[in-house]
Protein backbone atom coordinates (compact mmCIF):
# COMPACT_ATOMS: atom_id res chain seq x y z
CA UNK A 1 0.00 0.00 0.00
CA UNK A 2 2.60 2.60 0.52
CA UNK A 3 4.38 1.86 -2.73
CA UNK A 4 1.61 1.81 -4.40
CA UNK A 5 0.61 5.70 -2.40
CA UNK A 6 4.80 6.57 -3.31
CA UNK A 7 3.74 5.76 -7.00
CA UNK A 8 1.21 7.84 -7.46
CA UNK A 9 2.77 10.64 -5.28
CA UNK A 10 5.69 10.71 -7.86
CA UNK A 11 3.31 10.69 -11.12
CA UNK A 12 1.64 13.50 -9.69
CA UNK A 13 4.89 15.31 -9.10
CA UNK A 14 6.31 14.50 -12.26
CA UNK A 15 2.85 15.37 -14.07
CA UNK A 16 2.77 18.40 -12.51
CA UNK A 17 6.48 19.54 -13.53
CA UNK A 18 5.95 18.23 -16.66
CA UNK A 19 2.87 20.44 -17.11
CA UNK A 20 5.02 23.45 -15.91
CA UNK A 21 7.63 22.93 -17.73
CA UNK A 22 5.43 22.36 -21.00
CA UNK A 23 3.50 25.84 -20.08
CA UNK A 24 7.18 27.02 -19.87
CA UNK A 25 8.19 25.99 -23.26
CA UNK A 26 4.56 27.08 -24.54
CA UNK A 27 4.65 30.35 -23.19
CA UNK A 28 8.07 30.73 -24.49
CA UNK A 29 7.30 29.29 -28.04
CA UNK A 30 4.00 31.50 -27.96
CA UNK A 31 6.34 34.95 -27.02
CA UNK A 32 9.15 34.34 -29.49
CA UNK A 33 7.05 32.90 -32.36
CA UNK A 34 3.99 35.57 -32.49
CA UNK A 35 4.37 39.31 -33.58
CA UNK A 36 4.18 41.89 -30.54
CA UNK A 37 1.80 44.44 -30.51
CA UNK A 38 0.59 47.52 -28.60
CA UNK A 39 -2.73 48.79 -29.05
CA UNK A 40 -5.15 51.16 -27.61
CA UNK A 41 -9.36 51.57 -26.85
CA UNK A 42 -11.32 53.64 -29.55
CA UNK A 43 -12.59 56.62 -28.36
CA UNK A 44 -15.46 58.62 -29.32
CA UNK A 45 -15.64 62.51 -29.55
CA UNK A 46 -14.28 65.40 -31.36
CA UNK A 47 -11.30 66.14 -33.80
CA UNK A 48 -9.56 69.42 -32.63
CA UNK A 49 -7.04 71.10 -34.43
CA UNK A 50 -4.98 73.93 -33.46
CA UNK A 51 -2.48 76.22 -35.16
CA UNK A 52 -0.39 78.14 -33.35
CA UNK A 53 1.82 81.68 -34.47
CA UNK A 54 0.66 81.97 -37.73
CA UNK A 55 2.29 85.56 -38.13
CA UNK A 56 2.28 88.45 -40.40
CA UNK A 57 1.26 92.16 -40.88
CA UNK A 58 -2.44 92.70 -40.57
CA UNK A 59 -4.97 93.55 -42.93
CA UNK A 60 -7.66 95.92 -41.66
CA UNK A 61 -10.86 95.92 -43.56
CA UNK A 62 -13.52 98.34 -42.49
CA UNK A 63 -11.80 101.59 -42.94
CA UNK A 64 -13.26 104.85 -45.50
CA UNK A 65 -11.26 105.00 -48.48
CA UNK A 66 -11.54 109.26 -48.90
CA UNK A 67 -11.53 109.65 -52.97
CA UNK A 68 -11.82 113.02 -54.58
CA UNK A 69 -13.81 111.51 -57.62
CA UNK A 70 -13.56 114.46 -60.38
CA UNK A 71 -10.97 113.70 -63.08
CA UNK A 72 -9.26 116.79 -63.94
CA UNK A 73 -7.99 118.27 -67.10
CA UNK A 74 -4.86 119.60 -64.64
CA UNK A 75 -3.23 118.53 -62.18
CA UNK A 76 -3.54 119.66 -58.62
CA UNK A 77 0.13 119.88 -56.99
CA UNK A 78 0.37 119.07 -53.48
CA UNK A 79 1.73 121.13 -50.97
CA UNK A 80 1.69 120.05 -47.76
CA UNK A 81 0.82 116.92 -46.06
CA UNK A 82 -0.88 118.16 -42.65
CA UNK A 83 -1.32 114.64 -41.09
CA UNK A 84 1.01 111.41 -40.36
CA UNK A 85 -0.64 107.59 -40.08
CA UNK A 86 -2.14 107.50 -37.33
CA UNK A 87 -2.78 111.05 -36.28
CA UNK A 88 -6.25 111.31 -34.25
CA UNK A 89 -8.51 114.18 -36.32
CA UNK A 90 -11.68 115.93 -36.12
CA UNK A 91 -14.16 116.74 -37.79
CA UNK A 92 -13.24 119.61 -40.61
CA UNK A 93 -9.12 119.19 -39.71
CA UNK A 94 -6.57 119.63 -42.33
CA UNK A 95 -5.68 117.37 -44.01
CA UNK A 96 -4.33 118.10 -47.50
CA UNK A 97 -3.00 121.43 -48.70
CA UNK A 98 -2.56 121.67 -52.77
CA UNK A 99 -1.17 124.84 -54.35
CA UNK A 100 -3.51 127.65 -54.30
CA UNK A 101 -2.49 128.42 -57.98
CA UNK A 102 -2.97 124.21 -59.18
CA UNK A 103 -6.13 124.93 -57.50
CA UNK A 104 -7.61 127.94 -59.73
CA UNK A 105 -5.95 126.82 -62.62
CA UNK A 106 -7.72 123.15 -62.42
CA UNK A 107 -11.50 124.94 -61.43
CA UNK A 108 -11.05 127.51 -63.99
CA UNK A 109 -10.85 124.05 -66.23
CA UNK A 110 -14.27 122.62 -65.18
CA UNK A 111 -15.79 126.35 -65.43
CA UNK A 112 -14.37 126.55 -69.24
CA UNK A 113 -15.91 123.24 -70.19
CA UNK A 114 -18.95 124.27 -68.41
CA UNK A 115 -19.95 127.87 -69.84
CA UNK A 116 -18.61 125.84 -73.45
CA UNK A 117 -21.44 123.60 -72.56
CA UNK A 118 -24.30 126.19 -72.29
CA UNK A 119 -23.68 128.10 -75.53
CA UNK A 120 -23.64 124.89 -77.07
CA UNK A 121 -27.42 124.82 -79.04
CA UNK A 122 -29.26 122.68 -78.32
CA UNK A 123 -27.81 122.15 -74.78
CA UNK A 124 -26.74 118.74 -73.85
CA UNK A 125 -28.51 118.85 -70.65
CA UNK A 126 -26.96 115.56 -69.11
CA UNK A 127 -23.47 116.95 -69.55
CA UNK A 128 -24.55 120.34 -68.01
CA UNK A 129 -25.91 118.65 -65.22
CA UNK A 130 -22.22 116.61 -64.73
CA UNK A 131 -20.02 119.61 -65.04
CA UNK A 132 -22.57 121.30 -62.50
CA UNK A 133 -21.98 118.18 -60.16
CA UNK A 134 -18.25 118.08 -60.76
CA UNK A 135 -17.76 121.68 -59.91
CA UNK A 136 -20.03 121.11 -56.77
CA UNK A 137 -17.91 118.67 -55.59
CA UNK A 138 -14.92 120.55 -56.53
CA UNK A 139 -15.76 123.09 -54.15
CA UNK A 140 -17.26 120.98 -51.27
CA UNK A 141 -14.16 119.05 -51.19
CA UNK A 142 -11.14 122.09 -51.63
CA UNK A 143 -11.63 125.21 -50.38
CA UNK A 144 -10.54 128.76 -51.48
CA UNK A 145 -6.86 128.13 -50.06
CA UNK A 146 -6.47 125.06 -51.12
CA UNK A 147 -6.94 122.94 -48.21
CA UNK A 148 -8.60 119.61 -48.20
CA UNK A 149 -10.59 119.11 -44.68
CA UNK A 150 -11.74 115.41 -43.17
CA UNK A 151 -15.45 115.15 -43.07
CA UNK A 152 -15.39 113.30 -39.79
CA UNK A 153 -13.30 111.80 -36.95
CA UNK A 154 -10.80 109.45 -36.85
CA UNK A 155 -7.51 107.98 -37.48
CA UNK A 156 -5.57 108.82 -40.20
CA UNK A 157 -5.10 104.60 -41.95
CA UNK A 158 -2.87 105.89 -44.95
CA UNK A 159 -2.48 108.66 -47.17
CA UNK A 160 -1.73 108.37 -50.94
CA UNK A 161 0.01 111.38 -51.89
CA UNK A 162 3.08 112.74 -50.69
CA UNK A 163 4.40 116.70 -51.20
CA UNK A 164 5.24 117.49 -54.68
CA UNK A 165 2.67 115.27 -56.49
CA UNK A 166 0.81 116.53 -59.38
CA UNK A 167 -2.65 114.89 -58.35
CA UNK A 168 -5.15 114.22 -61.81
CA UNK A 169 -8.11 113.76 -59.33
CA UNK A 170 -10.65 110.61 -59.50
CA UNK A 171 -8.42 108.48 -56.55
CA UNK A 172 -7.52 108.04 -53.46
CA UNK A 173 -6.24 110.62 -51.09
CA UNK A 174 -6.41 108.86 -47.91
CA UNK A 175 -8.23 106.10 -45.28
CA UNK A 176 -9.50 107.42 -41.85
CA UNK A 177 -11.16 104.66 -39.42
CA UNK A 178 -15.29 104.37 -39.34
CA UNK A 179 -16.12 104.15 -35.97
CA UNK A 180 -19.83 102.59 -37.41
CA UNK A 181 -17.79 99.49 -39.11
CA UNK A 182 -16.99 96.40 -37.60
CA UNK A 183 -13.45 96.21 -38.55
CA UNK A 184 -12.22 92.92 -40.09
CA UNK A 185 -8.59 91.93 -39.51
CA UNK A 186 -6.61 89.51 -42.10
CA UNK A 187 -3.80 87.72 -41.71
CA UNK A 188 -2.72 85.14 -44.88
CA UNK A 189 -2.72 81.31 -43.83
CA UNK A 190 -1.11 78.27 -45.73
CA UNK A 191 -3.56 76.99 -48.28
CA UNK A 192 -3.31 73.56 -47.23
CA UNK A 193 -4.94 73.86 -43.80
CA UNK A 194 -7.58 76.04 -45.32
CA UNK A 195 -10.28 72.65 -45.18
CA UNK A 196 -9.95 72.65 -41.61
CA UNK A 197 -11.16 76.52 -41.17
CA UNK A 198 -15.32 77.65 -41.42
CA UNK A 199 -17.00 80.68 -39.37
CA UNK A 200 -16.98 77.99 -36.33
CA UNK A 201 -13.52 78.61 -35.56
CA UNK A 202 -12.04 80.60 -32.50
CA UNK A 203 -9.44 83.06 -33.43
CA UNK A 204 -6.91 85.01 -30.94
CA UNK A 205 -5.06 87.24 -32.40
CA UNK A 206 -2.11 88.59 -30.27
CA UNK A 207 0.87 91.06 -30.55
CA UNK A 208 2.93 93.26 -27.78
CA UNK A 209 0.16 95.57 -27.07
CA UNK A 210 -3.33 93.98 -28.23
CA UNK A 211 -4.98 90.82 -27.74
CA UNK A 212 -8.52 90.43 -30.20
CA UNK A 213 -10.56 87.29 -29.92
CA UNK A 214 -12.83 86.53 -32.67
CA UNK A 215 -14.34 84.34 -35.64
CA UNK A 216 -13.73 83.67 -39.13
CA UNK A 217 -15.55 85.98 -41.03
CA UNK A 218 -14.59 85.10 -44.56
CA UNK A 219 -11.80 83.33 -46.41
CA UNK A 220 -10.16 84.75 -49.96
CA UNK A 221 -8.17 81.94 -51.89
CA UNK A 222 -5.03 82.62 -53.85
CA UNK A 223 -2.90 80.82 -55.48
CA UNK A 224 -0.55 79.80 -52.81
CA UNK A 225 -2.16 80.49 -49.73
CA UNK A 226 -4.91 81.90 -47.93
CA UNK A 227 -6.50 85.51 -46.50
CA UNK A 228 -8.64 84.32 -43.47
CA UNK A 229 -10.58 87.45 -42.11
CA UNK A 230 -11.53 87.44 -38.38
CA UNK A 231 -14.54 89.28 -37.03
CA UNK A 232 -13.87 90.50 -33.45
CA UNK A 233 -15.98 89.60 -30.76
CA UNK A 234 -15.87 92.96 -29.06
CA UNK A 235 -15.85 96.13 -31.51
CA UNK A 236 -12.35 97.33 -31.64
CA UNK A 237 -11.20 100.32 -29.75
CA UNK A 238 -9.56 103.55 -31.08
CA UNK A 239 -6.83 102.38 -29.39
CA UNK A 240 -6.93 99.19 -30.66
CA UNK A 241 -6.82 100.15 -33.84
CA UNK A 242 -4.48 102.66 -33.47
CA UNK A 243 -1.51 99.58 -32.70
CA UNK A 244 -3.49 97.61 -35.55
CA UNK A 245 -2.64 100.06 -38.34
CA UNK A 246 0.66 101.02 -36.99
CA UNK A 247 3.43 99.50 -39.52
CA UNK A 248 5.57 97.99 -37.20
CA UNK A 249 2.24 95.77 -36.40
CA UNK A 250 2.99 91.87 -36.30
CA UNK A 251 0.22 89.86 -34.92
CA UNK A 252 0.28 86.38 -33.85
CA UNK A 253 -2.86 83.90 -34.91
CA UNK A 254 -4.06 80.99 -33.31
CA UNK A 255 -6.86 79.36 -34.50
CA UNK A 256 -8.75 76.38 -32.80
CA UNK A 257 -11.22 74.06 -34.96
CA UNK A 258 -13.72 71.46 -33.57
CA UNK A 259 -15.09 68.87 -35.85
CA UNK A 260 -18.86 67.27 -35.53
CA UNK A 261 -18.98 64.23 -33.21
CA UNK A 262 -17.46 61.02 -34.34
CA UNK A 263 -18.09 57.76 -33.04
CA UNK A 264 -15.03 55.94 -33.55
CA UNK A 265 -11.86 57.82 -32.86
CA UNK A 266 -8.38 55.94 -33.25
CA UNK A 267 -4.71 57.23 -33.04
CA UNK A 268 -3.37 58.48 -35.87
CA UNK A 269 -0.32 55.14 -35.75
CA UNK A 270 -3.27 52.83 -35.85
CA UNK A 271 -4.04 53.63 -39.52
CA UNK A 272 -1.90 51.87 -42.27
CA UNK A 273 -1.80 52.92 -45.71
CA UNK A 274 -4.63 55.50 -45.14
CA UNK A 275 -6.92 52.17 -46.04
CA UNK A 276 -7.22 49.96 -43.10
CA UNK A 277 -6.52 49.04 -39.47
CA UNK A 278 -5.90 45.93 -37.02
CA UNK A 279 -8.37 45.53 -34.96
CA UNK A 280 -7.85 42.99 -31.65
CA UNK A 281 -10.67 40.30 -30.76
CA UNK A 282 -9.93 38.30 -27.72
CA UNK A 283 -11.05 34.58 -27.64
CA UNK A 284 -11.06 33.07 -24.50
CA UNK A 285 -11.19 28.92 -23.66
CA UNK A 286 -10.02 26.49 -20.95
CA UNK A 287 -6.79 26.57 -22.12
CA UNK A 288 -6.34 30.63 -21.69
CA UNK A 289 -6.82 33.50 -24.41
CA UNK A 290 -5.49 34.62 -27.12
CA UNK A 291 -5.46 37.81 -28.91
CA UNK A 292 -6.25 37.79 -32.89
CA UNK A 293 -5.34 40.97 -35.17
CA UNK A 294 -8.27 41.30 -37.25
CA UNK A 295 -7.60 43.77 -40.81
CA UNK A 296 -10.74 46.27 -41.31
CA UNK A 297 -10.77 48.28 -44.04
CA UNK A 298 -11.91 52.11 -43.23
CA UNK A 299 -12.61 54.91 -44.50
CA UNK A 300 -10.89 58.36 -43.12
CA UNK A 301 -13.42 60.95 -42.03
CA UNK A 302 -11.14 63.92 -40.34
CA UNK A 303 -8.23 64.07 -39.16
CA UNK A 304 -6.17 66.56 -37.10
CA UNK A 305 -2.66 64.44 -37.31
CA UNK A 306 -2.60 63.04 -33.91
CA UNK A 307 -6.20 61.68 -34.20
CA UNK A 308 -8.20 60.04 -37.10
CA UNK A 309 -11.74 59.79 -37.35
CA UNK A 310 -12.67 56.79 -38.98
CA UNK A 311 -15.75 54.77 -40.55
CA UNK A 312 -15.29 50.75 -40.75
CA UNK A 313 -16.89 49.93 -43.83
CA UNK A 314 -18.82 47.04 -43.66
CA UNK A 315 -17.90 45.56 -40.44
CA UNK A 316 -17.86 47.01 -36.70
CA UNK A 317 -16.04 48.23 -34.44
CA UNK A 318 -17.43 48.26 -30.44
CA UNK A 319 -16.58 51.08 -28.34
CA UNK A 320 -14.22 48.80 -26.38
CA UNK A 321 -12.53 47.65 -28.80
CA UNK A 322 -8.96 48.04 -29.06
CA UNK A 323 -6.83 49.14 -31.97
CA UNK A 324 -2.92 48.21 -32.91
CA UNK A 325 -0.71 51.13 -32.91
CA UNK A 326 2.48 49.62 -33.35
CA UNK A 327 1.66 49.13 -37.38
CA UNK A 328 2.74 45.15 -37.08
CA UNK A 329 3.92 43.59 -40.74
CA UNK A 330 0.94 40.95 -40.16
CA UNK A 331 0.29 38.25 -43.81
CA UNK A 332 -2.96 37.56 -42.97
CA UNK A 333 -6.10 39.27 -42.63
CA UNK A 334 -6.04 37.54 -39.04
CA UNK A 335 -3.43 36.80 -36.97
CA UNK A 336 -2.62 35.40 -33.52
CA UNK A 337 -0.52 38.39 -32.01
CA UNK A 338 1.04 38.60 -28.44
CA UNK A 339 -0.49 41.97 -26.72
CA UNK A 340 1.86 44.33 -24.91
CA UNK A 341 -0.31 45.33 -21.99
Amino acid sequence: MRIKTKVITVVTVLFFSLLVIATFFSKTIYYYTHKKVTAVTVSNGFIINEFHNINGGPIMDGDDNIIFPVKLTEPLVVKKIMVEKLDYVNENDAIIVFDSDSVKIARSYILADLEECKRNIPVNVAELAALNQQLSIFDSCIDENGILHSGKSGFITEIYLTEGDDFMGAGQTYSITNKETNYLIGLNFDLEKESYLDDKCEVTLQSDDVMIRGVIHKIVTYEKDCLVMVKPNIPLTDEDIRKLFADSAVLLMDVKTSSGRYDIIVPAEAIIDHQYIYNTITIENFLGSRTIAEKIDIKILDTNGEFVAIDAKYQKIMMDSKVITNKPKLVNGEEVVLLYQ
